[in-house]
Order: C-alpha cells, then sequence, then structure tokens
C-alpha cells in the first residue's frame, strides 16, 4: 500500500462544515489537492479495503496560526455514525500523533468541522491505502 494525501482549503471567514468540497481537484505525486473553496471538511478517502489514516493536520494558511476558534475532527462511519476523534480551541495548528493511527474500513470518511475561525485554512489527511482514481 502506498502512503497518500488529500488537501483541503478554506476561505478566510469561512469554515470546514464537514461537506464535500466543489472546487476542482488536481493530483500527483501521490496527493490530491482541492481548490480553495467556501465549504469542505469532508474528506471520503474511498477505501476499498482497510487501511489507516497515519495523520491529520489542520493549520492556517500563511503566516496565520489558527485564531482561537473550535475544531473537531471525526470519523464517520458507513452507517452514518460520527465518532469525535480530536478536538480543540486557539491553538496554533493541530497535528495528529503518529501513534494516533484511525483505522478506516471501506465506505468511512473523515469530517472536519471548525468554528469561529478567520483565517485561510488548511486540512491535510495522510493515509496508508490508495485512494480510487488512479496510481498518480
Amino acid at each position: 500500500m502506498a502512503y497518500r494525501t488529500q488537501m483541503q482549503q478554506i476561505t478566510a471567514g469561512s469554515q470546514f462544515n464537514g461537506a464535500a468540497p466543489t472546487t476542482a481537484v488536481t493530483s500527483g505525486n501521490g496527493k490530491r489537492t482541492f481548490a480553495t473553496d467556501t465549504v469542505g471538511g469532508l474528506f471520503a478517502l474511498g477505501p476499498t479495503e482497510p487501511g489507516h489514516v497515519m495523520g491529520v493536520a489542520l493549520y492556517a494558511d500563511g503566516a496565520n496560526d489558527l485564531d482561537g476558534g473550535t475544531w473537531v475532527i471525526s470519523k464517520v462511519t458507513a452507517e452514518g455514525d460520527d465518532f469525535e476523534l480530536f478536538s480543540g480551541t486557539t491553538e496554533t495548528e493541530f497535528a495528529s500523533d503518529a501513534s494516533e493511527r484511525v483505522l478506516m474500513l471501506p465506505g468511512e470518511s473523515i469530517k472536519v468541522v471548525t468554528t469561529g475561525m478567520s483565517v485561510d485554512m488548511r486540512c491535510m489527511v495522510s493515509t496508508d491505502f490508495d485512494l480510487p482514481g488512479g496510481a498518480d
């Protein structure tokens, strides 16, 4: 299995709301990047077999810090159950620890929801399984 990364970006004043991104995606070198959007936060990774989320990073774009809002990162099962994995407030950035791998089964996704943020944000999810759509 190959390590794969998916990145979503949100404009200043917008929030990750747990929705699927609506912008175009570019792929290359094992990474998928969605163009900057005003909604997002649903990482429908599409595993076809069990694998792991190896890391999640939430951070402000540029020289800014996350500015005092709140954030929650959850795993959503294929049945729609929502399990909180990480949450926080007033942090400059968040990166999960390497020991905090999350088992992902087919049909499961990662959801990010923020409130009260005013800066451009990015969220990156890295996995140890191939994403659907080819071997870019």
